[in-house]
C-alpha cells in the first residue's frame, strides 16, 4: 500500500512545527484531547495502568510516554531541509513535549480525573454510577473486574434496613465494645464505596483493641475486599513526619482508594495526617524522588489498626475509633465463627454486599437525606450528612458514638509532653525566660549524652522533648525543632498555664510560663 493511500485514510490532524511554540502546543493539546486513556489531575497529565488481579494505578505521564501519545494523536511535520516550501514527517520536538507536560498546560481540554472506582458508586446528587467507563459528572473512572447487580429501582426505608443487616453480617463475630463501634466499620465501608458522593474530607477509621489477636487486621481486610476486591494495602506508620508525607504523596499520586496503617505502635497523627484528613480536595505534599512539592488530589480513605492507640496533637479530633474488647485472655484461639474463612466469604459475597451498601445510600438520598438526631461533625460536614445519617436512618447506631474525647489523656501524647515541657521551663527559667537552645543546653549536657550522668529528675522531660522533636534517644535535639513545638503551643492553656515568648536584643525568642489570667 502506497504512503499516499495510507495518508488519505489517516484521520489524525496534521501539526506543523515552527517557531510559534505556543500555537504548536495548543494544537498538540487539542490532539491529546482525543486520547481515550489520557487524563489530568491538578494540572498533571496522567494515565491509568492495571495488571491482572491488581489495583488500577494512576501514573504521571513521562516525556517519553507523551511523545509516543502525541505521535498517535497527530501526524507531525516540519519544514523540509531538502526542498523549499515542502514539509517532511518528524517527531514532536522536545520543546513542545516539555511545554505540554508543564503543570496546567493541558487546561480544560484534557479530561479531569478525580479518582478510580472498582465498584458501583453514587454521585453527590444520589444518582448511581453503574456504567463502566469515565463518569463526566464526577470525574471518576469506573473499571470493575466483576459484574455487580443493579441497585433496586424501588427503594424504601425497610429495604435499607434489610441492607444494613446484610452489611452487619461480616462483622458480627468480632468483640466490639458496642454497636456504635460495629457501625463505624460499616461507615468505613460505605465511605470508600460512596467517595464520589462526598465533597470534601472524610475522617480516619482506626480499629483499636485492648488485646492483640482481637481481629483488627482481619476487619480492615474485609472492608477492603468488599470495597475494592482485594485486601487492605498495608503500611507502617512512622514517627517521622517527612516520611509520612512522602508516603501519603505517593498514594495520592497513584489514586489509592484506601490506605491502611497496620499495627500502629507510635502516637498516630501529626501534620501530614491532619492535612489530608481535613483536605477539601488537593494537598501540597512531598513526593518520593521529586524535589518539588506539587498539589495532588487526596481522595483516599485512611484506616488503621493498633492496640490502645494513642494520638499525636489534635488528630484525635479527626478519627473514629471502633474498639474491640475481647472477654477472653487469648482471643486468637476463639472458634465457632459464622464464617471460618471470612476473607474468602467476603470475596464471594462482594457483589451482594456492595449492592446492599448502595441500597442504603440511594434509599436515604431518595428520602431527601433526613439527618434526624445525627449531628454535623466540623470539618466533615458533607460526610456526616451522608454516611452516619444514612446508617442511623436505616436503623443502625450512630457511628460517631465512637469518636475519642478530648479529656482522655491516653489520646493526647503531644499535650502530655508539652505539659511536661511547660513545667520544665517554669522551673529552669523562672525569671527572664529561656531560649530553645538554652533549654537543650541545660538538659542535654555532655555527660547526659554520653549516658554517664546520675539521675537528676529530668529523665521524663528529656524523653518528652525527644518525642516532640523526633530525636533518637541519646542524641541532642535540634533547637529549631523544639522552637517549632513551642511556637505551635504558644498561648495555648495547658494545665492552667501557657507559654509566652519575648524577643531578646538579637531577635531570638525567649520562652517563659505564665498562669492563666496573669
Amino acid at each position: 500500500m502506497s504512503l499516499a493511500i495510507v495518508e488519505s485514510t489517516d484521520t489524525r490532524p496534521v501539526i506543523r512545527t515552527g517557531t510559534e511554540i505556543h500555537a504548536t502546543c495548543d494544537e498538540a493539546v487539542d490532539a491529546l484531547a482525543r486520547d481515550a486513556d489520557l487524563y489530568q489531575r491538578t494540572g498533571l497529565l496522567c494515565h491509568v495502568t492495571r495488571s491482572p488481579g491488581e489495583a488500577p494505578i494512576i501514573r504521571l505521564v513521562t516525556a517519553a510516554n507523551l511523545r509516543e501519545r502525541l505521535t498517535a494523536c497527530a501526524r507531525w511535520e516540519r519544514a523540509s531541509t531538502k526542498k523549499l516550501g515542502a514539509w517532511e514527517r518528524c517527531t514532536p520536538p522536545d520543546a513542545v513535549v516539555q511545554a505540554v507536560l508543564h503543570p496546567g498546560r493541558a487546561g480544560a481540554r484534557v479530561r479531569h480525573l478525580m479518582g478510580l472506582l472498582e465498584a458501583p458508586s453514587i454521585r453527590p446528587d444520589g444518582t448511581a454510577i453503574e456504567e463502566p467507563g469515565y463518569d463526566a459528572l464526577t470525574g471518576y473512572l469506573y473499571e470493575p473486574e466483576i459484574v455487580f447487580p443493579r441497585i433496586p429501582r424501588t427503594l424504601s426505608r425497610e429495604l435499607a434496613a434489610r441492607a444494613l443487616t446484610a452489611l452487619r453480617e461480616p462483622f458480627e463475630d468480632f468483640p466490639f465494645r458496642g454497636e456504635a463501634d460495629r457501625m463505624a466499620i460499616v461507615a468505613a465501608l460505605l465511605t470508600i464505596i460512596a467517595r464520589p458522593a462526598i465533597a470534601g474530607s472524610t475522617p480516619a477509621f482506626i480499629v483499636d483493641a485492648s488485646t492483640p489477636g482481637s481481629g483488627k487486621t482481619l476487619i480492615a481486610d474485609v472492608v477492603a475486599i468488599i470495597a475494592t476486591g482485594r485486601g487492605a494495602p498495608r503500611m507502617t506508620f512512622s514517627a517521622d513526619p517527612e516520611e509520612v508525607s512522602k508516603n501519603l504523596g505517593a498514594c495520592a499520586l497513584q489514586g489509592e482508594r484506601l490506605l491502611a496503617f497496620d499495627n500502629i505502635s507510635v502516637p498516630f497523627g501529626g501534620g501530614p495526617i491532619d492535612m489530608v484528613l481535613t483536605s477539601e480536595d488537593a494537598v501540597k505534599m512531598r513526593i518520593l524522588g521529586r524535589s518539588e512539592t506539587p498539589d495532588v488530589r487526596w481522595r483516599a480513605v485512611i484506616m488503621g489498626t493498633g492496640n490502645n492507640v494513642s494520638w499525636k496533637g489534635d488528630t484525635f479530633r479527626r478519627v473514629l475509633v471502633p474498639r474491640l474488647e475481647p472477654s477472653v485472655e487469648n482471643p486468637e484461639e476463639r472458634t465457632g465463627f459464622r464464617h471460618d474463612d471470612l476473607r474468602a466469604w467476603a470475596r464471594a459475597q462482594r457483589p451482594r454486599l456492595v449492592c446492599a451498601a448502595l441500597t442504603i445510600l440511594r434509599a436515604f438520598t431518595e428520602a431527601q437525606s433526613p439527618r434526624g438526631a445525627v449531628k454535623l461533625w466540623g470539618s466533615f460536614e458533607a460526610w456526616s450528612k451522608l454516611i452516619p445519617a444514612a446508617i442511623a436512618w436505616a436503623g443502625g447506631a450512630d457511628p460517631m458514638g465512637c469518636r475519642p474525647v478530648a479529656d482522655e489523656d491516653s489520646h493526647d501524647e503531644e499535650r502530655a509532653g508539652v505539659a511536661m515541657l511547660i513545667r520544665a521551663i517554669a522551673t529552669i527559667a523562672a525569671v527572664g525566660g529561656i531560649t530553645s537552645k538554652g533549654l537543650i543546653d541545660s538538659l542535654y549536657t555532655s555527660d547526659v549524652l554520653r549516658g554517664e550522668a546520675p539521675p537528676d529528675g529530668w529523665e521524663e522531660t528529656r524523653e518528652a522533648i525527644d518525642g516532640l522533636t523526633h530525636t533518637p534517644t541519646g542524641k541532642r535535639p535540634d533547637a529549631a525543632k523544639l522552637g517549632y513545638v513551642l511556637r505551635k503551643w504558644r498561648r495555648r492553656v495547658v494545665d492552667g498555664r501557657k507559654l509566652e515568648a519575648s524577643k531578646d536584643r538579637n531577635g531570638i525568642a525567649r520562652w517563659s510560663v505564665v498562669a492563666v489570667g496573669a
